[in-house]
């Protein structure tokens, strides 16, 4: 513990250093401890739990918790770096409710840009009353005449684009759908600049990319950011090798804040991933898993279901066949490569398990499948059967008022259906491991908030007053233990730890929405937040909802 760590600690009225620290030990006293009712104390050597304890007069660096309660470090098993990094930079959509809305953020993200370059935001809902055609370029054109605007949706599922960017990426009227893409075109075949699935990368491979200074940037700063909400690891899917290398960078530099897995495309070199897997084996920088995609969103009707949409007869169209799928997963197998796997609908889930049957399992791999919005009972136990992690995310699961089954993405399921919606108390009875992170930016990326709707199925009012699909909560410790591996704190552990505010109430899930509840986080035994001026910076920004 170092005496400018000591003063920073004052400064921000956490405690007082002892007379004469011992190097790299610390104390957090006064403190509610996870799985240790009755006792306050939990002092941290050498980067690890090393007691725990019910009062200490231990010679170390002291953090006062003031009746707060200390827990593992949350880890988000799914996130989208450099895409959130953008979101905070571009126009902010979510939450937005109407065109009018969109079109005044517009302007205000256009002033804020060069006259030459792209207006970008994300967010945008599907259900924003645009009438049946949906988003129109003309739209857009109506605020951004001259400029290229990429919008993304808040599932990133989907883009709304305006003229000036299809003109750019030589969009026209003939241009063919790309396989597992929509271009969304009128009653006359006319692309409206509503893209979906892959159809995406037609305008958004046109936007000039960042300059590396100004990515390393924004990648720091996002990262700033998760740290201050409690998270002390994140998995970065779908992320090129030139992220593994940015990362990288910052790791040499003493610049990595929290530590980073990172998980690419299944579609890319394996002979290069296992140069990369090789070379980055530390603590905080690791090689994931290769991410795929099976199906697309319930909200576009692009997730694969076992019975049809409500009120329609498409049930969404796989990406890939089951043999084709099935080959993907077994080269990477074979090479050591564990596999994850994007399936939102019960179709694509079971296609998924499907596939991990037919190749054999081998030590060292770990399948996962991310979203799992609806699982066909008849699934529930392959998963502990196979292995196979449910990887979810559940702000996702966030009703959103008192009647969440009035929402474009419950009307698509229909009724008799949401009761197998985000299914997370019947996986666990089942026998599946479960590992919960956000989707940021298409979520929150606030751990504390995901908790809370895990453990209620309510939003931050408490709505609907018996929970959504309520049977399917969790109890407190399962859910941290899906947050964090850990169900508890125990001595040994490596020292990845968060102090919340006193006012949090981890047995009233209702006070996990408060807007500030990390006060101290704890990075490999150091004191990571507060700690930096930029760090604190990045707080008074505000969090991400």
């Amino acid at each position: 513990m170092t005496a400018r760590t000591c003063l920073l600690l004052t400064a921000f009225a956490l405690g007082a250093c002892a007379s004469a620290p011992k190097p790299d030990a610390l104390l957090i006293s006064g403190v509610r401890v996870l799985g240790h009712e009755g006792m306050k104390d939990v002092r941290i050597e050498d980067g690890r739990i090393a007691a725990i304890t019910e009062s200490s007069s231990a010679n170390a660096g002291e953090v006062r918790g003031g009746g707060g309660w200390l827990l593992p470090g949350f880890k988000d098993a799914h996130i989208h770096l450099y895409s959130g990094a953008i979101a905070l930079e571009g126009a902010d959509l979510q939450g937005l409710r109407s065109l009018a809305e969109v079109q005044a953020a517009l302007q205000e993200q256009a002033k804020r840009g060069t006259p030459e370059g792209w207006v970008v935001g994300r967010g945008f809902a599907y259900d924003l009353g645009l009438g049946p055609e949906g988003p129109q370029a003309a739209m857009l054109d109506a605020v951004v005449p001259d400029r290229a605007v990429f919008l993304e949706s808040y599932d990133g599922h989907a883009a709304w684009v305006n003229t000036k960017a299809l003109a750019l990426a030589g969009v026209v009227d003939e241009t063919p759908n790309p396989a597992g893409g929509e271009i969304r075109r009128d009653a006359q075949g006319r692309a409206t600049g509503f893209l979906l699935e892959t159809a995406m990368a037609l305008v958004e491979d046109r936007i000039p990319p960042a300059p590396p200074a100004t990515k390393k940037r924004m990648v720091r700063d996002a990262l700033l950011r998760l740290l201050a909400l409690g998270l002390t690891e994140v998995e970065d899917m779908n992320a090129d090798l030139s992220m593994f290398a940015l990362y990288a960078e910052l790791e040499a530099e003493g610049a990595l804040p929290i530590k980073v897995v990172v998980s690419p495309p299944l579609d890319g070199s394996l002979d290069a991933y296992e140069r990369y897997r090789a070379a980055h084996t530390g603590r905080m920088l690791r090689f994931g898993r290769l991410k795929g995609f099976v199906d697309g969103v319930v909200e576009s009707k692009t997730a694969f279901l076992v019975a049809p949409y409500a009120g329609d007869t498409t049930r969404g169209e796989p990406r890939y066949t089951l043999e084709a799928l099935t080959a993907k997963v077994r080269e990477a197998a074979e090479r050591g490569f564990s596999v994850t796997l994007h399936a939102v609908g019960d179709a694509a889930v079971r296609l998924a398990l499907d596939a991990f049957e037919r190749v054999p399992r081998r030590a060292g791999v770990v399948h996962r499948i991310e979203h799992i919005e609806v699982l066909h009972p008849d699934d529930h136990a392959r998963f502990a059967a196979l292995g196979a992690e449910a990887s979810m995310q559940p702000y996702h699961a966030n009703p959103f008022g008192d009647s969440p089954e009035l929402g474009v993405w419950a009307q698509n399921l229909g009724a008799e259906r949401l009761r197998y919606t985000f299914p997370w108390r019947s996986l666990v009875e089942a026998g599946a491991t479960l590992r919960f992170g956000s989707d940021w930016p298409v979520m929150s990326a606030a751990p504390l908030w995901g908790l809370a709707v895990a453990l209620t199925r309510q939003d931050a009012e408490g709505r609907p007053a018996n929970g959504f699909v309520a049977e399917e909560c969790l109890e407190l410790e399962r859910a941290i233990e899906a947050y964090s591996g850990r169900r508890s704190l125990e001595v040994g552990q490596i020292a990845d730890l968060v102090l919340l505010h006193p006012q949090i109430d981890l047995h009233t899930p209702l006070t996990l929405h408060a807007e500030r509840g990390v006060r101290v986080v704890i990075v490999d035994g150091q004191l990571a937040w507060p700690a930096e001026p930029e760090a604190q910076r990045a707080l008074e920004i505000g969090l991400m909802r």
